[in-house]
């Protein structure tokens, strides 16, 4: 921890000024990407809830399926009909995978304030 001599560590920084025009501007642009950024995670939500859901009904009708083997002493086991349900759901499984990091937040700051006029 830096000694305390009752100055603040900020007196020093520059900044530059902006007017009324450049913070509304700035205001708006930040409020603009936030509202795309919202959309885009309310979508990729949906696509990941969509996928998960897919995939627990395509898991349970695998299990009533006619072909479905039933284990039994002699017979089957359940490793059999893991097995099977697995090779039914495969496909879905990915789509599931896939859909999950589309729902990590859009990177919406470069870091720096827009310089075009907004739109």
């Amino acid at each position: 921890m830096p000694p305390d001599d009752g100055e603040a560590p900020w007196e020093d920084a520059v900044f530059d000024p902006m007017s009324l025009h450049e913070a509304e501007f700035a205001s708006r642009w930040l409020l603009r990407k936030m509202w795309e950024a919202k959309g885009l995670l309310e979508k990729a939500r949906d696509a990941e809830v969509d996928a998960n859901a897919a995939l627990k009904d395509a898991r349970r009708r695998a299990w009533y399926d006619q072909r479905c083997p039933k284990p039994e002493r002699g017979g089957y086991t359940v490793a059999d009909r893991e097995m099977f349900v697995e090779n039914e759901v495969q496909a879905l499984e990915l789509t599931a995978e896939l859909a999950k990091p589309a729902a990590r937040p859009p990177r919406i700051w470069s870091g720096r304030w827009p310089t075009r006029a907004w739109s």
